[in-house]
């Protein structure tokens, strides 16, 4: 919970923060920014948690994250559009959050359409949302024991010996 509110307020804030300081052109319906930002901030907090109780430690979580989250960003249409990307790639690119939050995004600040433009959006990212809420609240709460020999990464307080 705490994460999801520190990063709804983060969405907030620079939606804000681009739109009063900056003057990006931002125009729609607030409600529907704010309902895109909730639906994508609540994906992202609930697979982050679910990728970290899964992996062996944070630095893992956070080489694969950052490994991937540029190619995620590039294939999702809203840097290079989708006309121009292999239907095969496109078709991975369905299958991310912020595809459809990107796309969602773009149709109501700059084409100012209203909801009924983007319920296929909100609704993949409603199912998206329940499917990665799911996961990270029915995680295993059981965890490996540390393990005796090697170097630990996290909280540790064992040194390589040379």
């Amino acid at each position: 919970l705490p994460y999801f509110i520190t990063n709804f307020f983060n969405y907030s804030l620079l939606i804000w923060f681009s739109s009063r300081i900056i003057h990006v052109k931002m125009g729609g319906a607030l409600p529907l920014i704010l309902l895109l930002g909730l639906l994508y901030t609540l994906i992202i907090i609930s697979a982050g948690f679910y990728i970290s109780v899964r992996a062996a430690n944070s630095l893992q979580v956070t080489r694969y994250l950052m490994l991937l989250s540029v190619p995620f960003f590039i294939i999702s249409g809203y840097s290079w559009p989708t006309s121009h990307i292999p239907d095969f790639v496109n078709g991975i690119a369905r299958m991310l959050p912020f595809t459809w939050m990107a796309e969602g995004f773009k149709l109501v600040t700059l084409k100012e359409l209203g909801i009924s433009y983007i319920v296929k959006n909100l609704l993949v990212l409603f199912v998206m949302a329940l499917l990665t809420l799911y996961l990270a609240l029915t995680f295993n709460k059981r965890r490996k024991p540390p393990q005796e020999d090697g170097l630990v990464i996290n909280s540790g307080n064992s040194f390589p010996q040379k």
